[in-house]
This record gives structure tokens, sequence and C-alpha cells, in this order.
């Protein structure tokens, strides 16, 4: 009986160094990780009443984040977010409304699956959040502060340089608040806004 038990412990040995032997040391060990970083980017709705000034640049809000990320397996994560965003047009100009001042603070939680790939990670993220925002419009003498939910769905990717530092860009669609100031009232709905970031991460 003895015999039978140290020749499945001397197995069980044998196998664990064999993995770890072949084991590639370049690839970042993902299995359960933590790591935090900070991002920046910007969003717009999109622009229906003027095509010439594109199709993504009504209400442009620019801004920049910080965010935490645990790994939880070899493909799946969940992140956490905050994001700090201003309307980037606060001048009038010529034909258009009287500009909007605007402040959002967005807390967001999502989760994601990433390919694990040595210097290359795509992936994808679903996630849920909360907008604190303040609008101002002084034409209308419009002032209003307020949270609303939100959501996104994205795509990005991240290279690895190194085992512990990333940098990456994202896309994603986000349902949030937009108000029309268009028109001599201020009105809100939800409507789709399209946002892209740039991101450095360091995984602990």
């Amino acid at each position: 009986m003895k015999q039978i038990a140290a020749l499945l412990l001397s197995s069980a040995a044998f196998l664990t160094l064999s993995r770890a032997a072949h084991a590639d040391p370049s690839v970042p060990d993902q299995s359960v990780a933590y790591s935090f970083g900070a991002r920046a980017g910007g969003y717009g709705f999109r622009n229906t009443d003027d095509p010439t000034m594109g199709q993504w640049d009504d209400c442009r809000m620019d801004g920049a984040g910080v965010f935490g990320q645990r790994t939880l397996t070899r493909y799946l994560f969940a992140e956490v977010g905050f994001d700090l965003y201003t309307a980037r047009d606060a001048t009038p100009v010529d034909g258009m409304p009287a500009p909007m001042d605007r402040i959002s603070g967005i807390t967001t939680v999502a989760g994601g699956a990433r390919v694990p790939w040595r210097w290359v990670q795509p992936y994808v993220q679903l996630g849920v959040g909360l907008e604190v925002t303040r609008v101002e419009m002084p034409e209308h003498d419009y002032s209003n502060s307020a949270a609303y939910p939100m959501g996104f769905l994205g795509v990005g990717a991240e290279l690895w340089p190194t085992e512990h530092l990333s940098f990456g860009a994202n896309v994603r669609t986000n349902l949030m608040k937009h108000f029309d100031h268009a028109s001599d009232q201020m009105t809100g709905e939800f409507e789709a806004a399209g946002q892209g970031q740039l991101f450095l991460k360091y995984q602990i």
C-alpha cells in the first residue's frame, strides 16, 4: 500500500514538474491577476441636424479616467472604472445653437472575454454604469443635475511589450442620456453614443 502511495505521489510530482518545464515563461500568468490603469478618450452622439459636422460629434465629450481589473480565468475578466468628461465646445459657433456646458462623472462595472495571445490580446466587454451629470444652457436658462443609468458594449485590443505592462485601445457603443439643445427647450432622452479610448495598464 505504501509503495502504491509513493508511486502516485511520484507521478503527480513528475507531471507538475513537466508542466512547469514546458510552460512558456514569456507569457504573462493571467490565471488570477489584478491590474490597474489610466485611459483617455471621448464620445459623441450621432449628429442628424448637420451632416457636414460629422456623424458622431453631437454633444462631444472628452475626458480621462482610471480603472481596475481582476482576471477571473485565462479568458474572462471583470473591470470597475471611473471617468470624468466635460463638453468639448464651450464657445458659440456662427449658425449653430448656443453651446451647452456639461460635466459628467461615470462609474462603470463590466465583464469581458479576451483571447490570451502573447503579444496582442483582443477582447470584448459588456458593462453598466451610473452617470452623474450637470447640464447648463444659459440661452434657455436651463440648469439640471441628475444621475442616470448607462450601459455599453465594447471591443478592443491591448499590446504586451513586457510581462506586466500593456497599452491598447477600444471602441464602445454607449447607451446614455443625450440632451438636445437645438430647439428653444432642453429635452433629454437615451440614445447611442460612439466612444474611443486609449489606455495604459499595469498588472500586479
